[in-house]
């Protein structure tokens, strides 16, 4: 379900929203196995086949591409940790020393990002004026999103 059929955004049912670019964009970040990274990718996909009445891309291919490396590195973990099951005692010491701070610095960065993106979807959207969910689906688009993976239901996308 769309997030403009979910009732979060006051435009109509065929409309193509922010809201869903960012959750498509958000989407096709995700980890390549899971099926809402098709998803996202064939709405962007879709995105960038949309072309005026004289057959340019209707939205800028490059804001297209800052969005999706924005997301990807929304999706980035900033910690020297990542990926220990068990670690010694003096890389224990150290991780207790500064989770805190990495904690912050990833919130913060999570922040300024976000922020970041949701410009470029604005950005974007200003191109795509009038684009309906039915033209996007001509070009491949699906708009029914598909159950992320098990745990899933938490995340914003």
């Amino acid at each position: 379900m769309t997030l403009g059929e979910q009732g979060l955004t006051d435009g109509t049912a065929d409309e193509f929203l922010v809201a869903d670019l960012l959750a498509a964009t958000r989407a096709q970040s995700a980890n390549p196995h899971y099926s809402v990274h098709g998803w996202g990718q064939a709405i962007l996909d879709a995105v960038e086949r949309l072309t005026d009445e004289r057959g340019r891309s209707r939205v800028d291919l490059p804001l297209i591409d800052t969005m999706k490396n924005t997301s990807r590195f929304l999706q980035q973990a900033i910690t020297p940790f990542q990926g220990m099951l068990e670690a010694p005692r003096s890389v224990a010491a150290v991780y207790q020393a500064h989770h805190r701070a990495l904690r912050d610095l990833v919130v913060a960065r999570d922040k300024v990002l976000a922020s970041v993106l949701e410009d470029l979807a604005t950005r974007a959207m200003d191109q795509l004026q009038a684009v309906s969910w039915s033209d996007l689906e001509a070009l491949g688009a699906v708009r029914q999103q598909p159950a992320g993976p098990v745990g899933s239901e938490d995340l914003e996308y």
